[in-house]
């Protein structure tokens, strides 16, 4: 058992290049200690990939047991405080709304009113570049995955799939029922790591109709520009 800011990790290694650690807390989130990982540089990890219950760590070379006395001596660059980020959203530039009706037994501008009164925290990110998984759904909210995936989800496309609330940053194929897009973006293509938030940030979200979209996406803001926090 590893501790890392008081927090309790299980550890396992494989083919002495990758170390998994498994979070023995289930009600705690992985993604400060990843990014407090990522932030230390440590000069024997290469990779870290953290989702909501484990952190996997490439190695750059063979795995040596004083690693992980370096890894349990970073400080989390959590922030009990951190910011609470506003997204803006155009309801209207959906795809599913038909199919979210049916799974939750409630109509569009009902639940959009339900979502618009949440707060929601990362998860977690992936699967793609620049995907945030966000937790804060309700369970009277969840929306199962398509059977039957898209070919094409747009950019800053906003969707949910099961309990998590998605953002695309990047076009993909993807099964989450999309329900609006943004014309602000999460996601600098030529910086590490690519999202511009802390994995501490909170999101709530805002109701924008289309000429709020189109006036926004001409001025082509990020989420740190568009919060004021540039």
């Amino acid at each position: 058992m590893l501790q890392i800011n008081n927090q309790s990790y299980n550890v396992r290694v494989f083919g002495n290049h990758f170390v998994l650690l498994e979070n023995a807390e289930t009600n705690q989130s992985n993604q400060h200690i990843g990014e407090a990982i990522l932030k230390a540089d440590l000069p024997f990890i290469s990779e870290v990939i953290a989702t909501e219950v484990e952190i996997c760590l490439k190695l750059k070379g063979t795995f040596r047991k004083e690693y992980l006395e370096s890894i349990a001596e970073i400080e989390s660059v959590r922030n009990e405080k951190s910011d609470t980020y506003v997204i803006p959203v155009n309801f209207d530039q959906s795809l599913d709304w038909d199919l979210v009706e049916l799974a939750c037994s409630i109509d569009k501008q009902e639940y959009i009113q339900n979502l618009l009164k949440l707060e929601f925290d990362i998860a977690m990110f992936g699967f793609l570049p620049g995907f945030i998984y966000m937790n804060g759904l309700p369970q009277t909210m969840h929306v199962p995955r398509k059977s039957n995936p898209e070919i094409g989800v747009q950019a800053n496309s906003l969707a949910i799939g099961e309990k998590y609330l998605g953002f695309y940053s990047l076009p993909s194929p993807g099964g989450w029922n999309v329900i609006g897009k943004s014309p602000i973006r999460l996601m600098q293509t030529d910086k590490l790591p690519p999202i511009m938030v802390p994995a501490s940030a909170k999101f709530r979200l805002k109701s924008i109709s289309n000429t709020e979209y189109n006036l926004l996406l001409d001025q082509d803001l990020n989420i740190i520009e568009y919060n004021g926090l540039a």
